[in-house]
């Protein structure tokens, strides 16, 4: 799942509906990986969006996500490498 800055921003119901398929497909897709900028400009309402559509394939499908320089610094600048935001809605989690 690459770029999913857009989606996170404007559209939220076709991240959504990505995640929703996959899980939909489930028995043909051994793990997901979402390649960075998940948000576009590191907001809160962006990495709310975000973690509602991964939630969804939560138990259900094995994924990671790698942050883009728009998931860091103030308004996704990258200018300071700040991931707080990065680190408070998908924080680690033992497997």
């Amino acid at each position: 799942m690459p770029d999913t800055q857009v989606y996170s921003r404007l559209y939220p119901e076709i991240f959504h509906s990505q995640t929703e398929w996959i899980v939909q497909n489930a028995d043909s897709i051994a793990f997901v990986l979402q390649q960075g900028d998940i948000t576009d400009h590191n907001s809160e309402e962006e990495w709310q969006n975000a973690v509602a559509a991964f939630s969804v394939m939560d138990g259900k499908v094995p994924y990671t996500f790698v942050p883009g320089n728009h998931d860091l610094g103030p308004g996704g600048s990258a200018s300071n490498r700040d991931a707080e935001l990065f680190n408070k809605y998908l924080p680690l989690r033992p497997v």
